[in-house]
């Protein structure tokens, strides 16, 4: 059907006795709103009136059709403007919620509130039959980035573009140096085909030596690099290994077998790391899973790590959340620069004010 203008009207009343400001005498209100939705059609000239009425504290949506006035336009409401009818229902009761009686005064947590750990720990919640959480943290956690090269990742086909598969690996490298995190790159066979390492992972981490495997696919069996890393870990303790690359299927999957064989916590991050095809990453998933890896994407995994805003780290950590997610980061950014100053809760802690 072709739809020439849409438009509604739709008119709701409330009329449950409600706390209204001290200004208004009244003791009952009736609270109406009115939406114009108007939906023509050039091949029929029947209209369906969408009408919402209360139901004790409720609302409800119904549809009358009609004739209309020949002499006017053709109309007709099909099933999106009834989705739409819900979708407006749904706004009205949230802004009548708005509505309702004074709630009690907020509490707010102390601004010296730090995180807390479980009241158990991980070894006894498993010795109980629970799942124990032994939380990654910026002092537990290695970073490797596995074979992001250029030729490789024209290849990648499991993302809607390459623009967010690699959006999402700057981030990643962009948390990794933020927290302070060690961090491992390494290539495989970067002189032929396969090509050199993202630049962007070399302009944000230039203190790391690449290294450079030359035909060992499983990174984790590679003499060197297996080097590298245990020497990282004997040095530090940390045991926790976060790991994207390309391909996922291979780069990371095996990497992540071997690693999760010999005692390590893995999290492969899945979003950070490409495919050949949906196929590749579905059944890479389900394997490494199933061999006790534990799955993360990029922002939710860099949360995770960062647990709380108040941290120092707090004002690196939210540049990728910003500028490598603009879904969010056009909020933060509208708010910060659009709001009025006077009304801002604090002065743009996070350096948003352009």
């Amino acid at each position: 059907m072709y739809l020439d203008t849409v438009g509604f009207d739709v008119s709701v009343e409330f009329a449950a006795p409600m706390k209204l400001p001290a200004s208004t005498t009244a003791t009952n209100a009736r609270i109406s709103w009115n939406l114009s939705i108007v939906i023509s059609s050039r091949e029929t000239n029947r209209l369906a009136q969408v009408c919402l009425s209360p139901r004790g504290n409720s609302l409800h949506c119904g549809l009358a059709p009609q004739r209309f006035h020949p002499s006017q336009k053709d109309f007709v409401l099909n099933q999106h403007v009834s989705k739409l009818a819900m979708a407006s229902t749904l706004a009205v009761s949230a802004t009548l919620s708005q509505a309702a009686p004074d709630r009690p005064a907020d509490i707010v947590s102390p601004i010296t509130a730090t995180v807390l750990a479980p009241r158990v720990s991980p070894s006894d919640a498993t010795k109980a039959g629970r799942v124990g959480y032994d939380r990654p943290t910026p002092d537990n956690t290695i970073f490797l980035f596995v074979d992001h090269q250029i030729g490789l990742m024209a290849g990648v086909r499991d993302f809607a573009s390459l623009a967010e598969y690699k959006n999402n690996v700057v981030a990643l490298a962009k948390m990794a140096k933020a927290l302070g995190v060690p961090v491992l790159l390494t290539t495989s066979n970067a002189q032929w085909q396969n090509g050199d390492l993202l630049p962007e992972l070399k302009e944000i981490l230039p203190s790391e030596p690449i290294i450079r495997r030359t035909g060992i696919i499983n990174a984790y069996e590679d003499p060197t690099f297996r080097k590298a890393l245990e020497d990282i870990v004997a040095k530090t303790g940390r045991r926790h290994i976060v790991i994207s690359g390309v391909t996922l299927g291979t780069c990371v999957a095996m990497p992540t077998y071997s690693m999760l064989n010999d005692g390590y916590t893995v999290y492969p991050v899945v979003d950070a790391s490409g495919a050949w095809s949906r196929y590749e990453a579905e059944a890479a998933m389900a394997r490494m899973s199933r061999s006790g890896a534990n799955l993360a994407t990029v922002f939710a995994f860099g949360a995770e790590l960062q647990a709380d805003w108040k941290k120092p780290t707090a004002n690196a950590m939210f540049e990728p959340y910003t500028n490598n997610l603009p879904e969010y980061g056009f909020v933060v950014q509208g708010f910060w620069n659009n709001a009025d100053p006077a009304k801002r809760p604090v002065k743009d802690p996070f350096s948003m004010v352009k």
